[in-house]
């Protein structure tokens, strides 16, 4: 019952925060679309005199996000901004998940605090009245970056930057956080996933995602209710333990490579947690099933000694196992809904600095094959207090065709994370991706813009609805 009371006020204080913003509309001087940003409002963001600003580039998702060209003193020449949706029912969901609110704290409150691992902030601002928020990050189109989609999984090298990344956050924040959430303290606005009441929501959406993917495919799906039918209880021990700052999204589309450091993009979840929880999520869906089972053990043993090294503990070997193999349970979740209700939400579609983003619907969408690669994890049924065999096993095995939009999604492999592969009418197969928590077909845009595809016939791949 008190679960629901929190969820209740918590989709309250969204909905007071959207009928704020509608009410008050262009009268309030905070921003609300790119186009409302001035020399003015942006210098008082990032600390600097912005004497000009012009629009680059644009596209819509969880966010509205933009490339604009800059002149100025002490300005760089170009920045991309993040800002609230342009629509209201796509700004409650992020309401929902706290997106604008998180990030906007966590460039302004911790990430002076990191040293690596990050992409340079010039300045953010948030409204508490009506959940507006802007972020102004550094254009990475003007350096020499290598970004990583969910298609192409990550080498064992590659995975082993992106846990000392992770290492080097964890161990940052180690012990500096209050024993429970909440309090006026500097962390106290952090939330651990197990007290978010927006988890509440998760049950209900793993069922919904099953009952989809049970009418058009032979995955048995229903065995995962042991999951959803227990998810409280579950997070609550992937949570317990000592907690500290979780990136929260860490798969392979939220990483990059520049210098030969690994960073990470897309700080709108940061949560406080047990590090288990990033660790599962970062390798299960980062490395492919067959390669993952060889390099787990040797993962997370480069993590535990950069963590210790990074002024963090020193985990032992067997109980860091444990904890990993329980917060499996976090990418069983985001493999699911993704697989069973991607394409719900709708975006532009990435474009490359200075094109037009495209807009949707601006061609007949072909005829096409999309083969999504990818099931769930067979960790995912181990009994989630003892991490020792047992209760739900999905398993390796193909998952059947699914009739979607005009597409067939051909379900297989070890671990749903996101990856595509079309054929046209014409035999050709081309490859691209899909985001997390947005649709299938070509990623969500925004930071993922550096992923814009080069050729036509990739560019003509419409989004599978």
């Amino acid at each position: 019952m008190r679960s629901v009371l929190r969820f209740g006020a918590h989709v309250g204080r969204g909905v007071r925060r959207l009928t704020a913003d509608a009410a008050l509309a262009d009268r309030r001087r905070f921003p609300r679309r790119v186009e409302d940003l001035t020399p003015q409002g942006l210098s008082a963001i990032i600390g600097g005199r912005v004497s000009t600003l012009s629009p680059l580039d644009a596209t819509a998702g969880t966010s509205s996000r933009a490339l604009l060209a800059l002149t100025g003193d002490g300005v760089p020449e170009s920045v991309f901004v993040k800002m609230s949706a342009g629509t209201a029912g796509i700004r409650m969901l992020g309401e929902l998940a706290g997106l604008g609110e998180t990030e906007a704290r966590f460039y302004r409150e911790l990430a002076p605090q990191l040293r690596r691992g990050l992409r340079r902030s010039y300045g953010s601002a948030f409204d508490p009245l009506t959940g507006r928020f802007v972020v102004v990050l550094e254009d990475m189109t003007t350096s020499s970056c290598q970004f990583p989609d969910t298609l192409h999984p990550l080498s064992t090298d590659q995975m082993a930057q992106v846990v000392g990344v992770l290492a080097h956050l964890h161990a940052s924040f180690w012990g500096r956080l209050p024993q429970k959430p909440g309090g006026s303290g500097e962390y106290g606005w952090l939330q651990a996933p197990s007290s978010d009441p927006a988890s509440l929501l998760a049950p209900l959406v793993m069922k919904m995602s099953a009952k989809r993917l049970a009418r058009s495919t032979s995955i048995p799906v229903q065995t995962g209710r042991y999951i959803w039918d227990n998810f409280a209880r579950a997070t609550a021990i992937v949570d317990s333990g000592p907690h500290t700052v979780l990136h929260g999204d860490s798969h392979p589309g939220n990483t990059y490579f520049r210098d030969g450091q690994a960073g990470l993009l897309d700080w709108q979840v940061v949560r406080r947690g047990h590090p288990a929880r990033d660790l599962a999520y970062a390798i299960v869906l980062g490395t492919p099933g067959p390669d993952r089972h060889g390099v787990e053990w040797e993962l997370l043993d480069i993590y535990r000694e950069a963590l210790a090294a990074e002024g963090g503990p020193e985990f032992d070997r067997d109980e860091l196992w444990t904890r990993y193999r329980q917060a499996v349970v976090h990418p069983y979740l985001s493999a699911l809904s993704t697989a069973g209700l991607g394409g719900l939400h709708r975006s532009g579609r990435p474009t490359a600095r200075g094109d037009r983003p495209r807009r949707t619907g601006d061609r007949r969408r072909p005829a096409v094959r999309v083969k999504l690669l990818g099931a769930v994890d067979r960790h995912v049924g181990d009994r989630l207090a003892a991490g020792r065999a047992g209760g739900v096993d999905i398993g390796h095995r193909a998952l059947g065709q699914r009739d979607v939009g005009g597409a067939v999604l051909v379900l297989h492999g070890d671990v749903i994370a996101g990856a595509v592969e079309v054929a046209d009418g014409g035999g050709r197969r081309l490859r691209t991706r899909f985001r997390d928590a947005g649709g299938i077909g070509g990623g969500q845009g925004g930071q993922h813009n550096r992923c814009a595809d080069t050729d036509q016939e990739r560019r003509d791949i419409a989004q599978v609805e």
